[in-house]
């Protein structure tokens, strides 16, 4: 919906100016959301259905960028006959060419040394696992001046949290709070429980959640609104699953790697890394009380 939004958007602005910054949108991400499946699916619908479209996805390593390539050909492998476009030239892991499109995608390493995409323009561009990227910030100074501006261009960052700190930190929590400069950004975030299909465990007969259980569910009720749209109350099975991981990871020294691996709110999944003074279900009981919006106004108009 909210790429959707934006690219209604970036049409009527190039209807009254002539030009659009196209969409950029800034993905920080809980695990297992669809979020790399949506920008392959994107990425390929651009590609075999309108001409010269310049592609690249870059990730961390070889082996990610194994999977972005087996990704987008089980999309093309399944079109079909009279949507699948005749392939040019197919380098496993480097790059896809279409014959009669001259479309192309390339496939690249965050660690190399030239940079992501130098020398290029790209019309569709998809970056993950951003925030455990050495050099991410080169992104910011080196790719993006060389994106063009027009409707249909597609930037796509996505990344689950990394510590507190560093680039992906700055970078989301900037466009998030709708700094100057980073207006031309969507935001999209997507806590634990956005999908209710997946995280969800039996109950036994008779449960109830704890205290703490009881505390997360109200902070969901309260900070839902800015990342769905409307309020969620999490159901019985999803809190179950949550209390149950949360006092697995406590028994084993790990909380801080849960909340950044399922959090519900930003700040959650922002975790230090080391030992800290305060003990990590201390600090997450003084963040489930706090009222953010003191700090900073969200924009709560998600769809802009």
């Amino acid at each position: 919906d909210i790429i959707a939004a934006r690219e209604l958007l970036n049409w009527q602005n190039f209807d009254q100016y002539g030009f659009s910054d196209g969409t950029h949108i800034v993905w920080h991400k809980t695990r297992q959301q669809g979020a790399t499946a949506l920008a392959r699916l994107i990425c390929m619908h651009r590609m075999t259905t309108r001409k010269n479209t310049r592609a690249i996805a870059a990730t961390l390593d070889e082996k990610k960028i194994m999977e972005l390539y087996t990704r987008d050909h089980v999309i093309l492998d399944n079109l079909p006959f009279y949507l699948r476009p005749k392939i040019e030239y197919d380098v496993k892991n480097q790059h896809i060419g279409f014959e009669l499109l001259k479309s192309r995608i390339s496939y690249e390493q965050s660690s190399q040394k030239a940079g992501i995409g130098t020398g290029q323009q790209f019309d569709v561009s998809h970056m993950t696992e951003v925030a455990l990227w050495p050099y991410a910030n080169r992104l910011q100074f080196d790719f993006l001046p060389a994106v063009p501006k027009h409707p249909s261009v597609f930037v796509g960052w996505e990344s689950t949290a990394n510590g507190k700190g560093g680039f992906w930190y700055e970078f989301t929590e900037n466009v998030r709070k709708n700094k100057p400069g980073f207006s031309q950004w969507v935001y999209s975030f997507t806590p634990w429980y956005i999908n209710h299909n997946k995280n969800r465990l039996i109950p036994p007969e008779g449960w109830a959640p704890n205290e703490v259980t009881r505390s997360h569910a109200e902070l969901i009720e309260r900070t839902s609104v800015e990342f769905a749209g409307k309020t969620i109350r999490p159901n019985k099975t999803q809190l179950y699953w949550w209390e149950t991981e949360y006092l697995l990871n406590q028994s084993q020294g790990t909380l801080h790697i849960f909340f950044s691996n399922y959090p519900a709110t930003p700040e959650q999944s922002f975790q230090h890394t080391s030992n800290t003074a305060l003990p990590v279900p201390t600090i997450e009981w003084m963040r489930s009380l706090a009222d953010h919006t003191k700090f900073y106004p969200y924009n709560v108009e998600w769809r802009q």
